[in-house]
């Protein structure tokens, strides 16, 4: 089983510099862009590797693939689970709602520290009046022609 990382050349609509994983098992060869990837657990020597749409199963160390996701918008609130905050719909109640519909309950502490994680995400990122303005900016600069 192998699984790597990897960044496509390939000049595709919106996939110009994508992150992937591509997984390579006895039952399995797939190309899964990290940015579709909503969790991924591990139970025993397995760990899954869980989509919107599809889930995959190989043999590693989640150290190994925390290592290869470390750039990524992944938190890690229980040693055997890593959620991407990129595809998270919703926290409350100690339930992390995923964008899919798919839930995870967490306990007390790990609920928290992923609540704590997601706010931080999201405050990353401008505002939408910052990002209207940056973009009438930019559109401003684009010079007419004469």
């Amino acid at each position: 089983m192998i699984i790597k990382r990897h960044i496509t050349p390939e000049v595709e609509k919106e996939e110009i510099g994508t992150v992937f994983f591509s997984i390579i098992n006895n039952h399995t060869v797939a190309k899964v862009p990290v940015s579709k990837i909503e969790l991924i657990e591990q139970d025993g020597r397995i760990v899954h590797i869980i989509t919107s749409s599809n889930e995959y199963e190989c043999y590693d160390r989640m150290s190994n693939i925390v290592k290869l996701l470390e750039d990524e918008s992944f938190h890690r609130p229980i040693k055997s689970l890593l959620i991407n905050l990129a595809r998270i719909a919703e926290v409350s109640d100690g339930e992390i709602i995923m964008e899919s519909g798919s839930s995870v309950i967490l306990g007390k502490n790990s609920y928290h520290s992923t609540k704590t994680a997601f706010k931080k995400y999201l405050m990353e990122y401008p505002s939408y009046e910052e990002a209207a303005d940056s973009l009438m900016v930019a559109e401003s600069s684009v010079s007419e022609p004469e």
